[in-house]
């Protein structure tokens, strides 16, 4: 399932590609490595501004600043540059434009 709202569109993209999501406020873990769609999307919308971090087993493979209040399409407000995250903002944009048609 394609979600319009950047955040959770990105959740479901990592986790379509098995890997798990952090998700962290100020420096504190609010929730550990996770797979579960629900848990993520309940740990981000905790706070109005969290941190998540994507995970390949151990290894970091990304990050994103998500503001849960913004616009859905600009609720990812920041993300580090790496081949996940370029990947999953041209599969977004492609997934928005035909939205708009």
């Amino acid at each position: 399932m394609k979600h319009t709202q950047s955040y959770k569109n990105l959740i479901q993209y990592c986790l379509d590609r098995e890997l798990t999501i952090e998700v962290s406020y100020e420096g504190e873990v609010d929730l550990p490595p996770s797979s579960n769609f629900h848990e993520i999307v309940d740990a981000v919308e905790a706070c109005e501004c969290m941190n998540m971090a994507m995970f390949d087993g151990e290894k970091v493979v990304g990050w994103a600043f998500v503001i849960s209040g913004l616009d859905e399409e600009e609720s990812v407000a920041d993300y580090g540059i790496s081949p996940l995250l370029e990947d999953w903002e041209a599969d977004y944009s492609r997934f928005m434009r035909g939205k708009k048609l």
